[in-house]
C-alpha cells in the first residue's frame, strides 16, 4: 500500500515469477472487487477476496 498525495491509498499487486501483469487500485478495497487489466496477452480479470 502506498499513500498518494491525492488522499486515498494505492494498492499495488505484483506477481513475480508469474505470467500475470501487475496492476494497482486507488482507494479502498472491498471483498469481491473485480479489476480488469489490459496486457499484451489480452484482457485479464482479477477478483479481490478477503479470507
Amino acid at each position: 500500500m502506498t499513500k498518494t498525495t491525492e488522499g486515498p491509498a494505492r494498492y499495488t499487486f505484483t506477481f513475480t515469477g508469474h505470467a500475470h501483469p501487475s496492476f494497482w487500485h486507488d482507494g479502498a478495497l472491498s471483498n469481491g472487487l473485480e479489476e480488469t487489466v489490459q496486457s499484451i496477452d489480452g484482457t485479464q480479470k482479477y477478483q479481490i477476496l478477503f479470507r
